[in-house]
């Protein structure tokens, strides 16, 4: 009796899990980055993402800390489901040779970076050279990775966003859309997403601007 119960519910996980169909990656050019209390707002060329800033307060701190000035480059993945779902990585690096090993002693003990052990790509050193022409590459690099998850919303103010607080170079991330079906015929719920109104004051990321130089 008991292998026919645990036949039957190993069934009824089987279909109920999700299917996979496809999925494609892409690349898509991001132009504003703002922060509210609790939520960041990604201005992107063909979405536009709301995520959860609960697990960003380090990068705001570290961002409108002295030592964003020695950003080198960020390194920004979407994975998105059924076209609604976000997962986010942004991995950030500094450029260690730029900082007296106080500053690193702060930086590693306070802001969790740690030594960078993976090779920069030739497109990489490319995205940094846009902003800093004369930079010459080595791995002397710190880094630290930042997650969040969300959702893609429409801002319906994005063009007078987009007027105030567009990068003046834009940062490509790379984005992975995965779509899913269910076995069974179950309604997806998706919560409600509320757009912070324009009247509220939004804190702005220079992730690429020219005061980084």
């Amino acid at each position: 009796m008991k292998k026919i119960i645990a036949s039957f519910f190993a069934l009824m996980l089987i279909a109920c899990a999700p299917k996979y169909e496809r999925s494609e990656i892409v690349q898509e050019q991001l132009n504003a980055f703002l922060f509210t209390d609790n939520k960041l707002y990604v201005i992107g060329e063909k979405n536009d993402y709301e995520l959860d800033a609960t697990y960003l307060k380090p990068l705001q701190d570290f961002l409108l800390s002295k030592y964003s000035g020695n950003l080198l480059y960020g390194d920004i993945k979407f994975d998105v489901e059924n076209n609604n779902k976000v997962h986010a990585l942004y991995r950030v690096y500094l450029d260690a040779n730029t900082l007296k090993s106080h500053d690193i002693k702060v930086i590693t003990e306070q802001y969790r970076f740690a030594p960078n052990k993976k090779t920069l790509s030739e497109q990489e050193i490319r995205q940094i050279r846009q902003t800093r022409p004369k930079w010459v590459a080595h791995n002397n690099l710190l880094t630290r990775n930042y997650v969040a998850s969300g959702n893609i919303v429409r801002l319906p103010q994005r063009d007078d966003l987009l007027r105030k607080h567009r990068l003046k170079v834009p940062v490509i991330a790379e984005v992975r859309t995965s779509i899913y079906s269910q076995t069974l015929n179950v309604s997806a719920i998706f919560l409600p997403v509320t757009v912070i109104p324009m009247a509220l004051t939004f804190g702005i990321i220079g992730l690429a601007a020219e005061e980084s130089k």
